[in-house]
């Protein structure tokens, strides 16, 4: 009697992008959001040190710029982080399955 350990070489079998939960957010609302947390990040700076909120306007292009910028290129970044995470933990579901299936005895 031969064990034959079953592992699947489809992609097919791998959980799929589709099942992700997360929702994926367009590159233009990252950019907004960016930018929206670039400028309050301006007011915090300008509170801190006791200025007018609205004073110091090349503080606020910065943030807005620098922010904007960080979650425009870390959109592409997000994705793959994701697929990466779903296809391992797709490969260890199955090694679990073998697992179970080898405690049992099936194999």
């Amino acid at each position: 009697m031969t064990q034959e350990i079953i592992r699947p070489v489809d992609p097919e079998n791998y959980i799929s992008n589709e099942s992700n939960p997360f929702k994926k957010i367009s590159r233009t609302n990252r950019v907004i959001m960016g930018v929206g947390l670039g400028i309050t990040m301006g007011c915090l700076i300008n509170g801190i040190y006791k200025r007018p909120f609205g004073g110091n306007a090349h503080l606020h292009v910065f943030w807005a710029a620098a922010l904007g910028t960080l979650l425009y290129k870390s959109y592409d970044f997000n994705d793959y982080i994701v697929k990466r995470d779903i296809y391992t933990l797709s490969i260890h579901q199955q090694r679990v399955k073998e697992q179970e299936l080898l405690k049992k005895g099936k194999i």
